[in-house]
């Protein structure tokens, strides 16, 4: 079934979870290429979700995220979660299809000096197929980008 007759169908737009987060949801993502949704919230947890059913298949792990998690972005083309928290922490994970989905691949933190982080506020890719090029872009509270 194309993403295109999912959504002429009634019945898939009117869905839901409730309880989804122990907290506020914060961030939100979808990637209709992998057919997940990714939620963060102030529970200190990024989720994926199965589009077809709303079922929880992933939660980051307890040690990770040790504030709310307040951008969740999927790396498109890729089956990749990108993740950030209040402390400026920043984590990109495997998704499925990736056979070791769930798997850490990316842990930075986003210095405004070398003592204090500084929250994430902004994030987007870019990708070129032709030549390979991949760009990701953030922007934090302090009002830096980095490329």
């Amino acid at each position: 079934m194309s993403l295109a007759d999912k959504f002429q169908n009634p019945e898939n737009l009117l869905r839901g979870r409730i309880e989804a987060h122990k907290a506020n949801i914060v961030s939100g993502d979808f990637a209709p290429h992998l057919d997940l949704i990714a939620t963060g919230g102030r529970d200190n947890k990024a989720r994926l979700w199965d589009y077809e059913r709303i079922m929880s298949i992933w939660e980051s792990p307890d040690n990770y995220h040790k504030e709310e998690v307040t951008m969740v972005r999927f790396i498109r083309p890729f089956p990749l979660l990108l993740s950030s928290d209040t402390n400026g922490q920043l984590y990109i994970w495997l998704t499925k299809p990736h056979p070791h989905a769930g798997k850490l691949i990316v842990d930075w933190r986003n210095n405004y000096t070398l003592q204090t982080n500084c929250p994430i506020t902004a994030i987007d890719t870019y990708y070129n197929e032709e030549n390979g090029t991949f760009l990701l872009l953030i922007g934090d509270e302090m009002g830096t980008i980095r490329v």
